[in-house]
């Protein structure tokens, strides 16, 4: 299928994209930003440049534990905490150009009644099914705060790898332990009186049945099944439903209080069902995306960190048809570091979004980001090549041949001259490198794929055929027409990782929409190179600039 053929009817398609809830308990950087949402982003870009539409929709998970933990160490209370940086969450996304169609707060009023009916309507579809069962199980309880010690409160090392954990998982290993399992168990705020406990709660048992299909289908990765197997050895078919705690969506009276439902548990079906209600008001379609039939492309982002509860929800969405149905694709990617170790808040080594976002120019930012996107393993943020790729590709490869583009269409005929609108066309041989390239960015964002260096590397391809031009003499010398089709090929291959460079470039063309294939041999005439103070044009980077936005290398690490 061609995409640039004009001739080609192409019906339009949704897709419902959902990217990971991100703890609303502090600023947001880097490591954050280039996993899921980039991910979600890209391919939502290059959709809507295919004609289809997009619908990116996520939120933050307000009652994480981290939230509260957050509260129990600053005095401030957990609503404040979660909806101070639920809107910074929010703002950060949009200073890297990834707006959510919908963001939501649980807490907001917006959703709230919403989010709450949800958790307490599917534990009823559970309940009918037999799904759901009472159990005893252990506890640390500190009887000096009289806290439970779930979530964030806890802390210990992998039962599985012995790596420490704070927490019911071990982001090391993706293994997921009840917390009577985990080893050398202890506070996280260090209180004192700690003694085990037994508490009541309840759990899904998923049928063996959904359990088979899950493990024996296509929906997960080899590793990702190694995972499950081990969670399923250690823990049984059972998945955790309730939790004790005073901070959440109060759960029912039959367990041990103070309980509350567990964000892991009936939260991510929740939420999944949520995003696709409001799938359903934004499209107008008024059907929720995850419905079987919706005739919706449904794709889930997440960390590898959540591949135990992400599978458990697979197979619960699948038992709840035909109200709901599982992701049609649920992605899963690594880790980014950052000069080869984790981000962390905690040691200051982190690339903080704020502070990028005044700095560093969005688009350069995404490009590398979408470059050493942890995809399918865990990538490194280096600062040296940071700068180094972006000045390559960009200040000297991308920006530089469209300056000379811009030379060139400014000795063609006078802006607005209707002879635009019959500028003669590219040859055969550069329409097909153009579909090339287009054809290798679209294989790259399949959902059951996603990898965005592949996107990026298409891109960074592209000035080569400007330097080709002329008999190799580049842009500088070749015809005005030549160099209108480099600019406006150059703006669609960016479509999807620099948005705001490609949105100006294509509308200088003369285009007043965003970028769209079906608009490509549509001649508008150009308004004109842009002038420096309002046109994207790359500076120059120094190592020295973005390492001062960073803790690597200081005396605080």
């Amino acid at each position: 299928m061609s995409l640039l053929d004009p001739g080609y009817g192409r019906p339009p398609v949704d897709h419902h994209l959902v990217a990971g809830l991100p703890t609303p308990n502090g600023p947001t950087h880097l490591g954050h930003l280039g996993g899921p949402f980039l991910r979600l982003d890209v391919l939502a870009r290059f959709q809507r440049l295919c004609g289809n539409r997009a619908f990116l929709i996520s939120g933050t998970d307000v009652f994480e534990s981290h939230v509260e933990l957050a509260s129990a160490r600053s005095g401030v209370p957990s609503s404040e905490i979660a909806g101070r940086y639920h809107a910074e969450i929010e703002r950060d996304l949009a200073s890297l150009d990834i707006p959510h169609d919908a963001f939501i707060d649980p807490l907001d009023s917006t959703w709230s009644a919403r989010y709450r009916w949800w958790h307490h309507h599917l534990l009823t579809r559970l309940r009918a099914l037999g799904c759901v069962e009472t159990r005893r199980e252990r506890v640390l309880y500190s009887r000096h705060s009289d806290r439970y010690l779930f979530g964030g409160f806890l802390r210990g090392r992998c039962p599985e790898c012995g790596q420490p954990v704070v927490g019911g998982s071990c982001e090391q290993c993706g293994m997921w332990f009840s917390p009577g399992t985990i080893v050398e168990p202890g506070s996280s705020l260090d209180e004192s009186g700690l003694e085990w406990r037994e508490v009541s709660n309840l759990f899904l048992r998923v049928p063996d049945a959904d359990l088979h299909r899950l493990l024996s289908g296509p929906d997960l990765l080899p590793e990702h099944r190694r995972v499950l197997r081990s969670y399923l050895a250690r823990e049984g078919p059972y998945w955790p439903l309730t939790q004790q705690s005073a901070w959440g969506v109060q759960g029912p009276a039959e367990v041990t209080a103070p309980a509350v439902f567990a964000t892991y548990g009936l939260g991510i079906l929740a939420y999944a069902a949520l995003c696709g209600q409001e799938y359903g008001l934004l499209s107008g379609t008024g059907a929720n995306a995850l419905a079987p039939g919706s005739g919706v492309i449904t794709v889930s982002a997440q960390g590898f960190d959540s591949i135990v509860p992400d599978a458990f929800a697979i197979a619960v969405l699948r038992m709840l048809t035909p109200e709901l149905g599982a992701y049609g694709t649920l992605t899963l990617n690594r880790y980014l570091l950052l000069e080869g170790s984790k981000f962390s808040t905690s040691r200051r080594h982190a690339i903080w979004t704020r502070e990028v976002a005044q700095v560093l120019d969005s688009d350069v930012v995404r490009h590398y980001l979408a470059r050493v996107s942890p995809d399918v393993a865990e990538t490194d943020f280096r600062v040296d090549e940071f700068v180094a790729l972006a000045n390559r590709h960009l200040v000297f490869g991308l920006d530089r041949c469209a300056r000379d583009g811009w030379d060139r269409l400014s000795a063609g005929p006078a802006s607005g001259s209707p002879s635009w609108l019959h500028l003669a066309q590219p040859s055969g041989a550069w329409v097909d490198h153009l579909e090339e390239l287009l054809q290798r960015q679209r294989a790259a964002l399949d959902p059951g794929r996603l990898r965005l260096a592949e996107v990026v590397r298409a891109l960074d391809e592209w000035p080569d055929a400007g330097a080709g031009l002329d008999a190799g003499g580049g842009l500088r010398g070749a015809d005005p027409a030549a160099a209108y089709w480099w600019l406006k090929g150059a703006a669609v291959l960016a479509a999807s990782v620099m948005p705001r460079w490609a949105l100006a470039t294509w509308r200088r063309l003369g285009h007043d929409a965003d970028p769209r294939l079906s608009a490509f041999w549509q001649t508008p005439p150009p308004i004109g190179a842009p002038e420096p103070a309002s046109g994207r044009r790359f500076e120059p980077l120094d190592v020295a600039t973005v390492r001062q936005l960073t803790g690597v290398g200081s005396s605080s690490d």
